[in-house]
């Protein structure tokens, strides 16, 4: 499905690239060098252009397909070598050239994933500035989608019949996997918060009259509590998930939150005091003892997680140049492990950060995981040193959108660390809707 997705979109790509030119244009290419000078990559080298940098990462896994004569594989990647005449001496048959990836196919559909996200960042960048999406429009479909999923998981948890079975008793929507479910969650609950806190920071100064100003209060009070209401409800979907990684990802997103967020204004605090209060209340009704267990079973399921980590490590450590080709973690890692049973195999490490140095190698991997972590700890210095005085100080939408998407891409980012949650294409999508997010600024969209 997501193939189908990626081929539609790289097609309907090129046809803006034909019928209109170029996407960016010189106009493009001015903002960013602004938005450089403003620090968005203040902490890379001064005369560095990070585009040639994405071009480079967009470009590898189409570089570790190409045909190359076994001596220059056996420099790049001896180990990969070393099995190609394994394989050669087993099946009788010789041959003179091979790829860096051990799945050739699978790196380039992946290589077209990444190229597809890519292309998806720039345009819907280009669409929030000239205003041709909506920031609320946005904000509200993902709100209407987790709160969707959020009931859904609840559904399931009240009446475990419910569902598509893969794991019964716990939330996981239409997702497979409880852990990928509220990855998901914890993406977008940051957004529908600031969204919350950002309706009543608009005043009623341009209102005609004083009823004018008491019916747009009035609205704007059920409004909040509507969102109110449907962010408590994802939130206790994503406690209800079951999902360790989950809740402890809850927690710094909401850290990353607290402390920005109520740097500006203490409503943000209230509003996650209410959310709580909404989850106490209805969790207390469901019940926290599966949520309890869950977590006193960590002793008992850590070693199982640690010897995956081990064989991803010593995959690494033969692959440490070139990797083993992007997406070719699930076929290679099969070679590495060993366990009680030859039933059980792996199909993710459980860790996005070593499994990206084992399919892309340390050079290429270390700069990819460093130009995400550097461009949300730029973008969060940056919002942590800007002062927020008044609610309707210049720059406070921008200022609570990117708080939001940096509070959704922390719980991302430290759910990570235990989890595969990037290597979900829904989950991959919604994180580039953050990152976009985490650079929003006013344009002719300001008032939209």
């Amino acid at each position: 499905m997501w193939g189908f997705i990626a081929s539609v979109f790289l097609a309907g790509f090129a046809l803006l690239i034909l019928t209109s030119g170029e996407i960016s244009g010189k106009e493009g290419m001015r903002k960013q060098q602004a938005g450089r000078r403003n620090g968005k990559f203040a902490w890379l080298p001064e005369r560095f252009n990070p585009r040639r940098l994405f071009v480079a990462i967009v470009a590898y896994p189409f570089f570790q397909v190409i045909p190359l004569p076994l001596p220059v594989i056996r420099v790049l990647s001896p180990h990969r070598a070393q099995w190609l005449q394994k394989a050669m001496e087993a099946t009788g048959r010789s041959r003179w050239w091979a790829s860096l990836s051990y799945v050739p196919t699978d790196t380039v559909a992946r290589g077209l994933w990444i190229l597809t996200l890519l292309l998806f960042a720039l345009l819907l960048d280009r669409c929030l500035k000239d205003g041709t999406i909506g920031l609320g429009g946005l904000l509200g479909v993902l709100s209407v989608i987790a709160g969707c999923e959020a009931l859904y998981g609840l559904l399931q948890v009240l009446v475990p019949s419910t569902g598509l079975g893969f794991q019964v008793g716990c939330a996981t929507g239409t997702f497979a996997n409880y852990d990928h479910y509220a990855a998901f969650l914890g993406m977008i609950w940051p957004l529908q918060l600031v969204w919350l806190w950002r309706m009543g920071a608009k005043d009623g100064e341009n209102k005609a009259s004083s009823f004018e100003e008491r019916e747009w209060r009035r609205n704007t009070r059920e409004k909040q509590v509507f969102f109110l209401f449907l962010t408590g409800i994802v939130l206790l979907g994503l406690i209800f998930s079951e999902s360790r990684g989950g809740i402890i990802a809850l927690a710094v997103g909401m850290t990353v939150l607290a402390y920005l967020g109520g740097k500006g204004s203490k409503s943000v605090l209230l509003i996650l005091i209410a959310c709580w209060a909404i989850i106490l209340i209805y969790g207390s009704i469901i019940g926290f003892g599966n949520i309890i267990e869950r977590f006193m079973e960590t002793a008992r399921d850590a070693p199982g997680r640690f010897k995956i980590w081990q064989f991803t490590l010593k995959m690494i450590r033969d692959h440490w140049l070139t990797g083993t080709g992007v997406g070719t973690y699930h076929a290679v890692i099969f070679v590495y492990q060993f366990f009680d049973t030859d039933r059980l195999q792996i199909f993710a490490a459980h860790n996005d950060y070593l499994q990206t140095l084992s399919d892309w190698g340390l050079p290429f991997g270390l700069t990819l995981i460093a130009l995400v972590w550097g461009y949300w700890w730029s973008t969060a210095i940056g919002i942590w040193r800007q002062k927020a005085g008044e609610k309707n100080f210049p720059g406070a939408d921008e200022r609570l959108i990117r708080i939001g998407a940096l509070a959704g891409s922390a719980s991302l980012l430290a759910h990570s660390w235990v989890e595969f949650n990037m290597r979900i294409p829904a989950n991959q999508l919604y994180f580039v809707i953050l990152l976009v997010l985490m650079s929003y600024s006013r344009g002719e969209a300001a008032h939209r």
